[in-house]
């Protein structure tokens, strides 16, 4: 069995968890339990040993770090023991660095003592202290002689952070943060090449992180000059990408019988919309319901003074839903529904 380490990004663990684990069970065919170790700090166990190879690691949002551990416990001796034991024979011509992390107060072991027993190890060793090669982080938590060193396995570039609305050619007001447009999307819990819509996709936040995943996107809106704005923004990030846009009322019946594999949107509200209350939301319920193949995910996310939910479940199922604060009057609640109700 083997022991893993996550760091999550904070804002959100329930979010950041959930993303994790629906991304390890679709490409690992395994459900995990993530325990909470210490602040954003998780543990959780798996017979399968992974390696920086795996596809879904690069889908990762609100996941900073995975490792695995190679030592936990309070002995030095024994870590030390255990390290020399240990065939590093990959790290040749490699370079190697070590990052500590204590979650609040607390003395750390010196970096070069945990180095020892690799640089032992390895007939020509080579330190890198920023972005090595191979890295390996210790874990000390406050008040507690125990330590955690794993090797590392992924560590989040963050890429997507350039697509944040503020920095999109073009951006609106409440336009959602392309972090949880690309989490949402993992939530569908699809594999690339599928076919994945947005039916009110705007100016096109959540798509362009959709189709960062390795969805086939479809957007549509009943705005003409948004989906220029779509266009502008896609040119910008991924000037040779394909994709398909429908200009159209959603309360329309645009889309062919389950010929969609997951839908993904933040519904429309406000002044704003051609549209509002629960027509437009109802009519869109039953035309998605159809689009979508049986047993398919829908992710919507909407706002805390919407009455969407109660009338989301009288035709599909909920899987799960997470709250995700915005400011003191507003909340924004991600609900994962799948289409298996009759």
């Amino acid at each position: 069995m083997n022991s893993y380490f996550l760091i999550l990004k904070g804002d959100n663990k329930d979010f950041a968890t959930s993303e994790f684990k629906t991304l390890w069970n679709l490409y690992l065919e395994e459900d995990i339990e993530l325990k909470q170790v210490q602040n954003v700090l998780y543990t959780f166990e798996s017979k399968q040993l992974i390696s920086n190879s795996e596809v879904f690691l690069k889908r990762l949002t609100f996941t900073n770090y995975l490792g695995v551990q190679l030592y936990r416990g309070t002995s030095f001796d024994e870590f030390n023991k255990l390290l020399l034991e240990h065939d590093f024979s990959f790290i040749e011509g490699k370079t190697f660095g070590i990052e500590q992390k204590t979650f609040g107060e607390g003395e750390r072991i010196p970096s070069k003592e945990l180095a020892h027993p690799i640089w032992d190890s390895l007939k020509n060793p080579k330190v890198k202290l920023r972005t090595p090669d191979v890295l390996f982080m210790n874990f000390q938590l406050p008040n507690s002689d125990e330590f955690m060193f794993t090797q590392g396995i992924y560590k989040n570039d963050k890429e997507y952070l350039g697509r944040m609305p503020k920095l999109r050619p073009v951006a609106m007001p409440y336009t959602l943060k392309s972090d949880m447009g690309r989490a949402a999307s993992n939530l569908l819990a699809l594999k690339e090449k599928s076919v994945v819509l947005d039916p009110f996709c705007g100016i096109g936040g959540i798509l362009l992180e959709a189709y960062d995943l390795g969805y086939q996107i479809i957007g549509n809106d009943i705005s003409w000059n948004d989906l220029q704005y779509f266009r502008q923004n896609f040119k910008h990030y991924f000037p040779k990408a394909q994709y398909s846009l429908t200009c159209s009322d959603s309360t329309k019946r645009i889309f062919a019988e389950s010929s969609i594999d997951g839908i993904v949107s933040d519904i429309p509200y406000g002044r704003s919309c051609r549209k509002l209350g629960v027509d437009l939301y109802e009519k869109f319920l039953i035309n998605a319901k159809s689009y979508l193949k049986p047993g398919s995910r829908m992710v919507i996310i909407y706002a805390n003074f919407l009455e969407f939910k109660e009338l989301a479940l009288t035709h599909f199922n909920e899987i799960q839903e997470i709250d995700q604060y915005i400011n003191k009057s507003m909340t924004r609640h991600i609900l994962v529904l799948e289409n298996s109700k009759n």
